[in-house]
């Protein structure tokens, strides 16, 4: 694995964009580095994902992503009946999305998307919307916009201490968001903008070193689900990207890639309404996953 690192380092060295790397780095970052998408390795990433999408066994693994106790004694749970609250009303009707109508949305729930996925909620002691490990909050919220009523094209980043956005480019950014994101299947164009959660890894891990990794990990995961149940219970429509060139998407947010990096891209914009596709129809194993 050492002399394996050691090769792949020395390769990605000569483009220049492991230069912050050294001989103290943490394995978190050794790690972050070795897993990016990169235009070399993503050829071969895809080929890889398309090769198990025609694997036989892809459809008993989808049937059964679970843990099987045959033998254990069981206890029935009482039937919860319909939703019973907003809440979970909203978790009910999320779904991800890869159509949308084409119509903007509002600057009004652009900003309750921001304040209430990773905004202040506690503002005398500054807390946010999610529980971030020793309070650090290292994570920062982009804005790709070209759909917003009221707000030109650009890239934003939310300041949640002044509740509002910075301009870091000006301009129409969505070719440029095409060739960094796999948008296979995805409506982009009827989308309304891209919101990118990003880390500056330092903050967590200054304290909690190696660990702080994980809770970086941990807290992007409480942003993102709380940005999908906030779009669900507004009528929008949300989708994760999973599939990204990392550093091309941090150069096109005005981040390094290393001490701030992109975790997870996702694409926002009004719902269509149509039919569900037949693979999510109840017995069928349905597309709901991560693009």
């Amino acid at each position: 694995m050492i002399r394996y690192e050691g090769r792949h380092f020395k390769r990605l060295a000569r483009t220049g964009r492991l230069e912050s790397l050294g001989e103290g780095s943490m394995l978190c970052e050794i790690f972050h580095e070795n897993s990016k998408l990169t235009p070399l390795s993503a050829p071969a990433a895809r080929a890889e994902i398309a090769l198990f999408d025609r694997a036989a066994g892809k459809m008993q693994v989808q049937r059964s992503p679970r843990k099987v106790h045959s033998l254990a004694d069981a206890v029935e749970l009482p039937d919860t009946g319909p939703p019973e609250s907003g809440l979970e009303q909203a978790i009910a009707d999320r779904r991800s999305a890869r159509t949308f109508s084409g119509e903007a949305i509002t600057q009004r729930e652009l900003a309750r998307l921001m304040r209430y996925s990773y905004g202040v909620t506690q503002p005398r002691l500054g807390y946010r919307a999610v529980a971030s490990g020793g309070a650090l909050y290292p994570l920062e919220l982009y804005a790709v916009v070209w759909k917003v009523e009221g707000l030109k094209p650009a890239v934003y980043h939310y300041d949640p201490s002044f509740h509002r956005l910075d301009v870091v480019a000006r301009g129409d950014f969505l070719p440029s968001l095409s060739r960094c994101l796999w948008l296979d299947g995805v409506d982009a164009e009827g989308a309304a903008l891209v919101l990118v959660i990003t880390a500056f890894f330092v903050r967590s891990t200054i304290k909690y070193r190696e660990r702080g990794y994980r809770m970086i990990l941990m807290e992007a995961g409480e942003v993102a689900q709380n940005l999908s149940l906030l779009a669900a219970a507004m009528g929008l429509a949300t989708c994760a990207l999973g599939g990204f060139l990392d550093n091309e998407l941090s150069g096109l947010l005005g981040a390094d890639g290393f001490a701030e990096a992109a975790l997870l891209p996702m694409i926002v914009g009004r719902g269509r309404q149509e039919a569900a596709p037949e693979a999510d129809r109840p017995g069928e194993p349905g597309e709901e996953r991560m693009t």
